[in-house]
């Protein structure tokens, strides 16, 4: 190599610099990378979309449902939600602050692909994001689907209970407790013969998207003994636990003995109780769909 005179200029090459951002993209909501949350309930009503080459102007940000989001005709009522931003400098080239309007209603839960609309008519998409309704107080569920309850009639050994009755919701009448009127069911069991517990089971999975069972509530009626019957003897214990999808009512039964002079003796076996079922759900919404009529014998 030639030594360079004294004086002269050194020639370098010259240093390419690589842009960090070679096209736009979104990069993660609040940090996460991968199924963000989305909901218009405090405090989590914040969500910052990191990424790079958002630009300075304000373009669009929505919630798209995507296609495991229910589908429509369920009565979730998807429609694509705008998100708003925090203020006028929420936009920058790197984040975009925002916020969904905290007076949302009537929208159930759904999967939702997140899509950024910058001005210069370029779409960004971020897949397998969730949105979260606000929820509503709980509310008594007015009526129960008889195909949603399993019920026991088997406690006899040789046959089932002689008969079982469900109804959904309950209807005053001569042979239905007053107390029994305005919950959500009221199950009704007779026989001659004695029988022992049993379990009534009920899957509540098929509540309309985002709504769950709260509490339950039973009251349980005593058997009406005629005449000089003696008091009704108890067979097993009530008991409410829960499952997955629902819970399961462990009943007992009562026993009335009378005898009747000369030889014959009167007796009467039933359980009787009314369920009151409380759900909570999306803020706006229905528990049941499809004006499901769940009064059924």
């Amino acid at each position: 190599m030639r030594p360079t005179p004294a004086g002269s200029p050194i020639l370098r090459s010259p240093v390419v610099q690589k842009s960090s951002c070679p096209f736009p993209a979104i990069h993660a909501v609040n940090g996460r990378t991968t199924a963000p949350i989305f909901t218009p309930a405090e405090p989590d009503n914040h969500f910052r979309i990191s990424g790079c080459g958002f630009g300075s102007t304000p373009g669009l940000v929505r919630l798209l449902p995507n296609s495991a989001s229910p589908m429509p005709g369920s009565g979730s009522g998807l429609q694509p939600i705008a998100l708003q931003l925090e203020s006028p400098g929420s936009w920058t080239d790197s984040y975009i602050d925002v916020r969904i309007n905290p007076a949302l209603s009537g929208v159930s839960d759904f999967s939702a692909d997140l899509v950024v609309q910058l001005p210069i008519g370029r779409t960004l998409q971020l897949a397998h994001c969730q949105f979260l309704a606000a929820r509503g107080e709980p509310q008594l569920l007015r009526s129960i689907p008889a195909a949603w309850v399993r019920l026991d009639s088997s406690s006899l050994s040789t046959r089932s209970i002689h008969q079982v009755e469900f109804e959904s919701p309950p209807m005053s009448g001569e042979e239905m407790p007053p107390d029994a009127s305005g919950a959500s069911a009221f199950i009704a069991r007779s026989d001659p013969q004695a029988f022992s517990t049993g379990k009534d089971i009920y899957d509540l999975s098929q509540l309309a998207p985002g709504w769950v069972v709260e509490s339950v509530q039973l009251r349980v009626f005593s058997a009406a003994c005629p005449g000089l019957s003696k008091i009704p003897v108890s067979n097993g214990s009530w008991e409410t636990s829960w499952t997955r999808n629902g819970f399961i009512v462990e009943w007992a039964g009562e026993t009335c003995s009378s005898p009747i002079p000369p030889v014959f003796n009167f007796t009467l076996n039933s359980s009787q109780y009314a369920a009151n079922v409380w759900v909570v759900g999306p803020a706006g919404t229905q528990p049941l769909t499809n004006n499901i009529n769940a009064r059924q014998p």
